[in-house]
């Protein structure tokens, strides 16, 4: 009963996540995220769902767990609320929803999963992580095995060590991928660290080797 923004899937149970600012499927309530069976054909609701929009989702397949980031404050079914601020994780196999950290001060627009590094990176309105009120700029990676938010700093030129403007983005960022050297991103800002970017730029997954 509304527009999807956002989808993902995982081939090995070939199920469909899709998020937006729906909370309708057929006759059924599905707030704001479901997913799809693509072999039974069949919606099924993710435990009370999101307490606001859907603008992102990704999936990682190596601990069963679906990220969702919007413009929520809240996940899940009225009576098993979950505090987390605008990104959560949902455990398909336990049907179980969590915050990350206690999350970010602004919306998420974009996300991906990096396997190999074990982290979500995550770009949007935020300018600060929630918990430990730390710079991040619109921009932001994810430590999954240690649970801990890192900025994006800019290796390129880090003279000024004391002034945050080499962290992340000076506007949103709006959309994300990768490959297997960089992060690429997209969106309203016109600087990127210390250089000058106009709204894409791309960034160095790894230090590079003086």
């Amino acid at each position: 009963n509304g527009p999807c923004r956002t989808m993902c899937f995982d081939v090995e149970t070939h199920e469909l996540y899709s998020g937006g600012v729906f909370t309708e499927v057929g006759d059924y309530m599905y707030y704001y995220v479901a997913s799809f069976n693509t072999k039974s054909k069949e919606w099924t609701e993710l435990s009370g769902g999101l307490q606001g929009h859907c603008n992102c989702v990704c999936y990682n397949h190596d601990k069963k767990l679906l990220y969702v980031g919007g413009t929520f404050n809240s996940v899940g079914s009225e009576e098993n609320r979950v505090e987390a601020h605008h990104i959560a994780s949902y455990h398909v196999e336990n049907h179980e929803w969590s915050p990350l950290g206690e999350g970010l001060d602004g919306v998420c627009h974009s996300m991906l999963y990096n396997p190999e590094q074990k982290c979500l990176v995550v770009g949007g309105a935020f300018t600060h992580t929630v918990e430990k009120k730390e710079v991040v700029n619109h921009i932001v990676k994810y430590d999954i095995e240690n649970e801990k938010w890192l900025p994006l700093e800019n290796f390129i030129d880090k003279s000024n060590e004391q002034k945050k403007d080499h962290i992340g983005l000076d506007g949103n960022c709006k959309s994300l991928c990768m490959d297997e050297n960089a992060y690429y991103m997209c969106g309203t800002f016109k600087k990127a660290g210390t250089i000058h970017a106009n709204s894409v730029v791309k960034y160095l997954q790894h230090k590079a080797k003086k």
